[in-house]
């Protein structure tokens, strides 16, 4: 998170050296985003506590031109399950984005993955090996013994 708000200071402080011709004084809009490799940092509120910390880091920040949204954790994997949706143009990362922050509290990305893709659906074949192997790794119940 220290780095993230580091990052967006220097794009703020020294946008020329990042890009000409971006336009500063204009409206821009900041996605602040961190890719994370832990489904752990994906559980509900997960991403609220990180934006907490975020938000406490920039509050120092002057924003007349800029809009810096909710940080957003995103796990691999989603990014994976996006990539061809994406590379298709099927859909745009920056409106997916911007419909992840519809609501009050910050959900898991997974929930916005969900709503414009469906649940993931795992073929039949896959399903049943995990069904065995739950099956197969479940604690023996012993027989009492009176």
């Amino acid at each position: 998170v220290n780095q993230l708000v580091k990052s967006i200071k220097n794009l703020i402080q020294y946008y020329m050296y990042f890009d000409k011709d971006l336009a500063i004084e204009r409206h821009l809009r900041i996605f602040p985003i961190i890719i994370v490799n832990d489904k752990a940092l994906q559980t509900p509120l997960m991403a609220e506590i990180f934006n907490d910390r975020f938000k406490e880091l920039l509050s120092d920040i002057h924003k007349p031109n800029y809009q810096i949204y909710s940080l957003t954790l995103i796990h691999i994997s989603e990014l994976e399950r996006l990539e061809l949706t994406l590379a298709s143009k099927k859909a745009s990362i920056w409106d997916i984005l911007a419909s992840h922050y519809k609501n009050e509290i910050i959900p898991p990305f997974y929930n916005t993955v969900n709503k414009y893709f469906g649940r993931l659906n795992y073929p039949d074949r896959v399903m049943k090996r995990f069904e065995k192997l739950i099956e197969d790794y479940q604690p023996k119940k012993t027989p009492n013994k009176t």
